[in-house]
């Protein structure tokens, strides 16, 4: 489930984003010399039998197997049509019709593609759901076994990080972020942050005011973000859509977030921590 999620749910987000951004409402041939934003999404194939696979595999996981059904099912519709019209505009078929078959098939791609991305959206919900749970269940046996010392103190801050970042994810731009949700998080983290910094202090961990430091500034950028959820003028056109290399480089961006997030992934790395899968296996790109 994991592999075909990381695999083809930010291929769809993708094709999506980029298609949109250039049909709008109808292709239009004088648009086309820029690119039609579509992006080959072969040897989905082989996932596909992975989910099959998995479904029949033990322990029964309900709701994780309808999810990744839901997703492998949409794989399945989305395929034929997007390779279809892929093919049409790589090799110029639009120019022996006139882009008919474009604009016939224009509606039924992006159909395809919005149920792509809503049953993406409900097997990344269900593997953060299981992910989280295991992530728990780890932190409370370490400190049952270790006492809350400075190692859990950090998994548990990577894990609330790794909630607000996810929140992110496959999102068109800052306002298809749930508020509610997000503010949950951010506050979660604060509580989170403010116990390791105490522990910190209290034990004169000078070697962590560092990570200390940074952690503070992804938090103070976390609860300044949320402004710009509800702000519809938050940046400015291009700048509000996430992940296309047009957004700006302040505090409290998406980009500054997930920079600041990589450097905790990259000092986390460096450590000889156990279960840094579980930050790094589904990750937000």
């Amino acid at each position: 489930y994991i592999a075909i999620y990381n695999n083809y749910s930010q291929e769809i987000f993708y094709n999506y984003r980029d298609y949109i951004k250039w049909a709008k409402n109808e292709p239009k041939i004088k648009n086309i010399s820029g690119g039609v934003g579509m992006y080959s999404l072969s040897g989905y194939g082989r996932y596909v039998t992975y989910v099959k696979k998995a479904k029949s595999t033990l322990p029964s996981m309900p709701e994780l197997e309808k999810a990744g059904t839901a997703f492998s099912d949409s794989l399945d519709k989305l395929y034929p049509i997007h390779q279809e019209l892929h093919d049409y505009y790589k090799f110029e078929e639009y120019k022996d019709d006139n882009l008919k078959k474009g604009k016939e098939q224009h509606q039924k791609l992006i159909a395809a593609l919005n149920e792509s991305l809503k049953a993406s959206a409900q097997l990344d919900k269900e593997l953060q759901k299981i992910e989280n749970n295991m992530a728990t269940t780890i932190l409370k046996h370490l400190e049952k076994n270790e006492g809350r010392n400075s190692n859990n103190y950090i998994k548990h801050d990577m894990l609330m990080k790794a909630r607000i970042v996810m929140l992110m994810a496959n999102k068109l731009d800052v306002h298809s972020i749930n508020y509610a949700e997000f503010k949950k998080a951010v506050d979660d983290y604060s509580k989170t942050l403010d116990a390791f910094d105490k522990n910190v202090k209290e034990n004169n961990l000078i070697r962590l005011n560092e990570l200390i430091s940074k952690a503070k500034a992804f938090k103070r950028d976390s609860k300044n973000f949320m402004g710009k959820i509800t702000n519809k003028n938050s940046y400015g056109s291009d700048q509000n859509l996430i992940g296309t290399g047009f957004e700006i480089m302040v505090e409290d961006s998406p980009k500054r977030l997930l920079e600041t997030y990589m450097y905790f992934i990259g000092e986390y790395k460096k450590g000889s921590m156990p279960y840094k899968w579980i930050f790094t296996q589904k990750f937000a790109h």
